[in-house]
């Protein structure tokens, strides 16, 4: 009679250590709830840029393309990222072919412009966990 509802929020558990703070993203990364995220990103961040930030993107179920921005927002605010999903690994390696596409064409950036992605953005990966501590 009644038919299974498809979740279409995120859910953001954000918690936190001395050294460390840990985002884990659950369901669809894009829009409306991105807007969410960035506030919440923006907030956070504020207080903690001292502070190594990963976010486990294994709980993402959908990702659009200002899902994408976000999280190249977050990467040049310093993020790394956690997932053991291979298409995630592939948005997350299209992340950086930014940087080598603008660094091949463009002069020299100027100031008014944000760094560059680090190289790496995820985590390196041990026993199958998704992030190792």
């Amino acid at each position: 009679m009644f038919a299974a509802k498809k979740e279409k929020v995120l859910t953001v558990t954000i918690t936190n250590s001395p050294t460390e703070e840990r985002w884990i993203l659950q369901g669809r990364l894009g829009w409306p709830w991105v807007n969410q995220l960035r506030g919440d990103w923006r907030n956070a961040r504020r207080t903690t840029e001292a502070r190594r930030c990963i976010v486990d993107l294994n709980g993402v179920t959908f990702i659009d393309k200002i899902g994408k921005r976000m999280l190249r927002v977050m990467a040049i605010q310093g993020a790394q990222f956690a997932t053991s999903d291979t298409r995630m690994k592939h948005v997350l390696e299209n992340l950086t072919e930014i940087d080598d596409a603008v660094s091949q064409t463009a002069p020299e950036r100027t100031l008014e412009h944000p760094p560059s992605a680090p190289r790496s953005l995820l985590l390196p990966q041990q026993s199958g966990n998704a992030v190792s501590e």
